[in-house]
């Protein structure tokens, strides 16, 4: 009775584990599927982000080819280091582009980097200040 007994255990935890392997296998699966529609998600963002940057920088007058110099695409994973869990943790030649090209623009001063336009509205909004912020005065005079 003990050898059937032995025999019977044995069907039953192959079955479990064949039954616990198949589950592994679908959250494995789930997981891959998860891990695909976030990567492209993420790509999408990437193209988002880079469609911003080109907007602006052509705002700002830079040429089309000034401006593809500047965006490199992700480079692939590196499956050795992977392997080896050791990860590089430097910021892409891309992203310091971008931040060194814009930052020097960023000014209020009239006539830098500016249209024809934006140059004179910015002018008259330093006399329209001028005007609000001189002695009462002079502002009542304005008024009357």
């Amino acid at each position: 009775m003990e050898k059937e007994d032995g025999e019977a255990l044995a069907v039953l935890r192959s079955k479990h584990e064949r039954v616990v392997l198949e589950m592994v296998e679908h959250v494995k699966y789930a997981q891959l599927q998860e891990a695909t529609k976030s990567k492209e998600g993420l790509f999408k963002s990437l193209a988002l982000a880079v469609q911003r940057y080109t907007y602006y920088e052509r705002q700002l007058g830079k040429k089309a080819d000034e401006i593809e110099k500047a965006i490199q695409a992700p480079g692939d994973l590196d499956a050795e280091s992977l392997e080896k869990m050791k990860f590089a943790m430097k910021e892409p030649k891309w992203l310091c582009a971008i931040s060194n090209s814009t930052s020097p623009r960023i000014s209020v001063t009239p006539g830098k980097d500016r249209e024809p336009h934006e140059r004179t509205e910015i002018a008259k909004l330093a006399e329209a200040r001028d005007l609000n912020e001189g002695p009462p005065a002079r502002r009542g005079s304005a008024q009357g």
